[in-house]
């Protein structure tokens, strides 16, 4: 299945990684009661770890992380999504494609 593509710049407060998740057989993932993570390592080798928004129907899976100043660094960067259910049971865990985070024109 193809990744999506990003066109992200350093700095960028606007940028949104939208993402959709699914099972190890591909199957949507029902977000309903669940919470879900994006997490990534910052520049100075700290883990950062952000709530994503859950889109309605919490059933199609999409979830989306709006970055805020300073979190996009020049370079390439590497995020997981990280699916906890109601019971605090982690069910979901992947890497995305690496993405490369543009200098500000």
């Amino acid at each position: 299945m193809p990744h999506r593509q990003y066109d992200f710049r350093e700095g960028d407060t606007g940028s949104t990684l939208q993402y959709t998740c699914r099972d190890q057989d591909g199957v949507i993932i029902d977000l309903t009661g669940a919470s879900v993570d994006l997490i990534w390592v910052d520049k100075a080798g700290a883990t950062q770890t952000r709530a994503m928004s859950i889109a309605n129907p919490a059933s199609s899976g999409v979830v989306s992380y709006q970055f805020a100043a300073a979190e996009l660094v020049k370079g390439e960067m590497r995020f997981w999504v990280r699916v906890t259910d109601a019971l605090g049971k982690i069910v979901h865990d992947t890497g995305l494609d690496p993405v490369s985070v543009g200098p500000v024109p």
